[in-house]
């Protein structure tokens, strides 16, 4: 039986284009700003290898988008996403770039952009966001979380009074005072999620525990779907979907009803003018 993840990303997947090799020239701009990304944020970096081939690389970029589109589901995969800054290059470009063994697909990077592992995995892992956290989040956090552990000690360590406070009023009884500390964490997340999922799991008690994933996957959620670098890797573009009616703005269809729309009825095809 297909669940609803598998259904919307097949019904959307007629229209999407959520490009992987558009931007992959020799020497993109944008690797720089991931990396800046990285050491402003305090975030690892992770560089998914592209497949050369054509239709391997469009199942990849359909299942990367369905990865990160859906805030309802998939939230294992979403609060990964946000605790790293996540990059996707051709085979060309890693090894230049990275110098990885031409059979690794994905890379592990510190805050500060050096490789600290690589490997390979099968395309399947990409297939839902439980296989998906299955091998990322040991290739992240280290496989018994040391990784993480080792992060989100060091954050601790070099936070401010007033975060370090706002932290453990998490775990608080008082909802006033745990909604009080989630407002200030709010305000310096960007450079607090790799904290916040080692919080997750290893805060001081339950509550504490709960309400920082809950930070990450609002964090998630309030992300931009289209620009990359936020809920997307950098290196892609999109998704865009044709609209057979752009300018006028009257009786315009929500974008996730066109996707059903499209799945029903099959896409529309492109403009063409004839001459």
């Amino acid at each position: 039986m297909m669940d609803r993840r598998t259904f919307l990303a097949r019904a959307a997947a007629a229209p999407v284009v959520f490009g992987l090799a558009e931007a992959q020239d020799a020497a993109p701009e944008w690797i720089g700003r991931a990396v800046d990304r990285m050491k402003e944020t305090g975030r690892w970096g992770i560089a998914i290898v592209i497949p050369a081939a054509p239709p391997e690389r469009l199942r990849l970029r359909h299942a990367l988008w369905a990865l990160t589109a859906f805030e309802e589901v998939d939230g294992e995969a979403h609060e990964l996403f946000s605790q790293a800054v996540f990059l996707a290059l051709s085979p060309e470009l890693a090894r230049s770039r990275f110098g990885v063994k031409h059979d690794a697909n994905r890379i592990l990077l510190s805050p500060e952009g050096r490789v600290l592992a690589a490997d390979r995995v099968e395309p399947k892992v990409y297939e839902s966001g439980a296989s998906f956290a299955a091998s990322f989040r040991p290739f992240l956090h280290g496989n018994d979380g040391e990784r993480l552990a080792e992060r989100g000690r060091a954050i601790q360590a070099a936070l401010p009074p007033h975060l370090r406070q706002a932290a453990a009023r998490l775990g608080s009884e008082s909802a006033e005072e745990r909604a009080g500390g989630a407002v200030v964490l709010v305000r310096e997340i960007e450079k607090l999620t790799p904290y916040l999922a080692w919080l997750r799991r290893s805060g001081g008690n339950e509550r504490q525990r709960r309400h920082a994933g809950l930070l990450l996957s609002s964090y998630f959620g309030s992300l931009d779907p289209r620009a990359p670098g936020s809920r997307l890797p950098y290196g892609c573009t999109g998704p865009h979907h044709h609209s057979p009616c752009p300018y006028c703005g009257q009786g315009a269809i929500p974008p996730r009803t066109r996707m059903f729309l499209h799945f029903l009825a099959g896409p529309e095809p492109a403009p063409r003018r004839d001459d």
